[in-house]
């Protein structure tokens, strides 16, 4: 069996104890729920019972090489593009691209921020680093960030100060371990 080329975990909605749980084996996406089995009370940590598989996600003519979950969303990095993924309501939905757009090369990595409001993905070998505002399924390229060095890591800061939480923060790690905010 091959191992996957990239995991995401996340809780399944805001406020949730569910858990999400997102592996891709070179075309196939695969997810997993892992429910609460009771609710955590004050202070306690929450009871959980076993992982189940939501479903798979085949990609035609796509290599996914990076995943991100988030608040119901999935986004793929793959050698062709970047997409959004959103699935039904109901038990067993399919999961249904809502946007996608095709990258300058294949993508190292694609993070949300830590509210679901942007995305930022990062091409292989390059040194740039794209940010789309998402919001429901409108998608607007905001930023391309560019470096003198080549960006192998980013990561979305959470504010530490409450009245701070619309603020976005992302760090950007380039090849020469240089660190960027």
């Amino acid at each position: 069996l091959p191992a996957p080329s990239s995991v995401a975990l996340s809780h399944a909605a805001p406020d949730s104890d569910s858990l999400r749980l997102a592996a891709a084996v070179g075309r196939i996406i695969a997810m997993w729920r892992l429910d609460a089995i009771n609710l955590a009370k004050m202070g306690q940590a929450p009871k959980y019972g076993r992982w189940r598989l939501e479903g798979t996600l085949p990609l035609r003519g796509q290599l996914v090489s990076s995943l991100s979950v988030r608040q119901g969303l999935l986004a793929t990095g793959s050698n062709q593009c970047v997409s959004v993924w959103k699935r039904g309501t109901y038990a067993n939905a399919p999961w249904k691209q809502i946007w996608s757009t095709r990258t300058p090369r294949p993508l190292l990595r694609v993070q949300w921020s830590h509210d679901g409001q942007f995305l930022a993905a990062v091409p292989l070998h390059d040194t740039r680093v794209l940010v789309w505002h998402v919001q429901d399924k409108q998608v607007h390229l905001v930023s391309k960030l560019r470096h003198t060095r080549t960006v192998h890591s980013i990561n979305w800061r959470r504010p530490q100060i409450p009245e701070y939480t619309h603020q976005h923060s992302l760090l950007e790690i380039t090849k020469n371990a240089t660190a960027f905010v």
